[in-house]
């Protein structure tokens, strides 16, 4: 397929997570980027190639030679490469990745892109909570982000893709800590923790006492957070 890549982007699966991958990648200079989420774009392509790959294997030629899976994928990857033309980009992906063309498909994608985003913006000393990857049959009443709360100490971009990310001060032994993270994470794998403020109101209340017909006053105190 043209060599190794120079980034991979997935979800939190085990076999990706684990010390011995996490290691390969390195000595490979694979950059690994793991999403708490799913990985929608990339899920979306192994969809579609598994899907062409079926096609082929169904609607062969009697008598044509069978090739392996993994020959015909490779097939199908380089034919979509070369031949599909997405409407987000307007050309190939071959012809996409060319450097002369890199500018157009950027201005292209940024043209399209929908600035509708209800999440404030973060910057360096915010505090926030992480995104909790729920396990199997877990109540869907628990929380999505940790109880933890950890300070924002730098916003980087990643190589190559220049993706944003955000260093917090999560150390190895913490319940949230996630070493496969290395203490950076994406804008949706993040929520701005609220600053609770805490105030003592004194509500004068009329109470009318059945046995003497009389009223009083009394006052109590509550906390608010918001």
């Amino acid at each position: 397929m043209g060599g190794p890549p120079k980034s991979i982007y997935t979800d939190a699966e085990g076999a990706i997570t684990s010390n011995k991958t996490k290691n390969w990648l390195a000595e490979q200079k694979i950059v690994s980027n793991i999403t708490l989420k799913h990985a929608p774009l990339a899920e979306a392509m192994i969809k579609f190639v598994k899907n062409r790959v079926e096609f082929v294997r169904n609607h062969r030629k009697p008598g044509k030679k069978i090739l392996g899976w993994e020959e015909l994928a490779e097939q199908e990857v380089k034919d979509y490469n070369e031949n599909h033309v997405p409407r987000a980009i307007g050309m190939t992906p071959l012809e996409a990745d060319k450097p002369e063309n890199k500018e157009s498909v950027k201005m292209r994608l940024e043209l399209q892109r929908r600035n509708r985003n209800p999440q404030p913006k973060l910057k360096v000393g915010d505090t926030v909570r992480t995104l909790r990857k729920k396990k199997n049959f877990e109540k869907g009443y628990v929380a999505d982000y940790s109880a933890s709360t950890y300070k924002l100490m730098d916003v980087i971009q990643t190589p190559p893709s220049n993706q944003t990310q955000y260093v917090l001060d999560t150390k190895e032994g913490d319940k949230d800590f996630k070493y496969f993270k290395d203490n950076k994470f994406t804008r949706n794998e993040l929520t701005l923790a609220k600053q609770c403020k805490y105030y003592m109101r004194n509500l004068t209340c009329n109470i009318y006492s059945l046995s003497t017909g009389r009223s009083s006053s009394s006052s109590s105190s509550s906390s608010s957070c918001f």
